[in-house]
């Protein structure tokens, strides 16, 4: 397709061929006219070109099949492209669960019968770390993920597995490594089975006993691990991931190198989590704040290298952030930006004027007088307003 800058476009011109913002995305049918308001709304998100393989012409043709079938072809390639979508959306809610439900009767088991099978441990770890690999893009939109029929312990368990099985790819550790810290993220928790529910689900402030058996947890699983003979780099995760590199975290209180690299990932990745996701007693925080809530602690809780990894890997406005861009616009991240973590990829939602934009351009935002920005993420209320506003 031929590149047209924007300034070349008439106003009140029509193309006999469709235009595209990019390979996939339709701007305008040849039935469509150009108009003023578009080239400005382009030039204001930072668009400075179109693709076509038509030409500007004065009025619309009366096309012949071709051309139907070539505006057919370009509408249905959005149609799919937002089918397709969706389909992997729900491809990842139903690898969460199956994960969550897994690892549910993993835990019922060892409940039962006081027995491990490390090989389906391992298996599953395998399965997710593949899966995981494939679809990066949408299993870090981990706040969508959601369960009615497992507590929180094992869906937390499932996201820090994700987010720690994400960190370690994008490390390039070895595959058995990556496996290992699958294993640590899966049961890192798992001394939790044996602390009454009521305890850890509580909503007011614990009691110092309540707290010390919170604390025990850690020590639970280690020795859980250790008699069912798991890996050592496993177990000392488990027993080390609340430990903090400032020395103030449990149980043994050591600081910095003296906790396991392991440990350290599993840490940023369960309290990512634990950040951005509900509890009895609060709210979970957008990506965006609970990633800042993190960097406020890089090198005092948690591991500065770790940290840069994360924000590296998930942007200071994770995948799904809802947003207002510079030009008072509404949108959503849909991609991350390595080269720049404050510039991600935004499908634009609702335009300055409250509208919902009805093709939902994509945008990439970026630094300049010129460039569209991010300004904030959206608040609670503007998050139930903007979704009023798309229904």
């Amino acid at each position: 397709m031929k590149t047209i800058p924007i300034h070349s476009l008439q106003e009140k011109s029509y193309f006999n061929s469709a235009v595209f913002l990019d390979d996939g995305y339709v701007l305008l049918t040849p039935d469509v006219p150009v108009t003023e308001e578009l080239k400005s709304r382009l030039l204001q998100w930072g668009f400075n070109q179109v693709l076509s393989d038509g030409e500007q012409i004065d009025a619309p043709q009366n096309f012949g099949t071709s051309s139907s079938e070539n505006v057919e072809t370009a509408s249905t390639a959005v149609l799919d492209h937002n089918v397709k979508e969706q389909e992997k959306k729900e491809k990842t809610q139903e690898f969460f669960l199956s994960s969550c439900d897994f690892l549910q009767d993993t835990f019922n088991k060892y409940l039962e019968l006081e027995v491990f099978s490390i090989n389906a441990v391992s298996d599953k770890v395998k399965e997710m770390l593949g899966f995981v690999k494939e679809n990066r893009k949408y299993v870090l939109q981990i706040s969508n993920f959601s369960t009615d029929k497992h507590n929180q312990i094992i869906s937390q368990s499932i996201k820090t597995t994700i987010v720690a099985l994400v960190l370690a790819d994008v490390l390039k550790l070895p595959v058995f490594k990556q496996i290992e810290i699958g294993m640590s993220g899966l049961l890192h928790d798992i001394g939790m089975i044996k602390i009454p529910p009521e305890i850890y689900m509580k909503k007011g402030a614990l009691t110092p006993q309540e707290k010390k058996a919170i604390i025990t947890h850690t020590v639970i699983g280690f020795r859980i691990l250790k008699a069912a003979n798991f890996p050592m780099n496993v177990t000392r995760a488990v027993l080390e991931h609340q430990e903090k590199v400032n020395g103030s975290g449990y149980p043994r209180g050591i600081t910095g190198d003296k906790i396991s690299f392991y440990a350290k990932l599993i840490s940023v990745a369960s309290s990512y989590v634990a950040i951005i996701s509900d509890r009895p007693y609060r709210d979970g925080l957008d990506g965006h704040h609970g990633i800042m809530d993190l960097l406020k602690n890089s090198g005092k809780e948690y591991d500065e290298q770790i940290i840069r990894i994360l924000v590296y890997t998930l942007s200071i406005y994770p995948i799904g952030t809802l947003v207002i861009l510079s030009n008072n616009t509404k949108g959503i991240v849909i991609e991350t930006n390595p080269k720049n973590p404050k510039y991600p990829i935004v499908k634009l939602l609702v335009g300055h004027d409250g509208e919902p934009f009805k093709e939902q351009p994509v945008l990439n935002t970026r630094a300049g007088e010129d460039g569209v920005h991010i300004l904030r993420p959206l608040m609670h209320n503007e998050i139930t307003e903007l979704q009023q506003s798309l229904k």
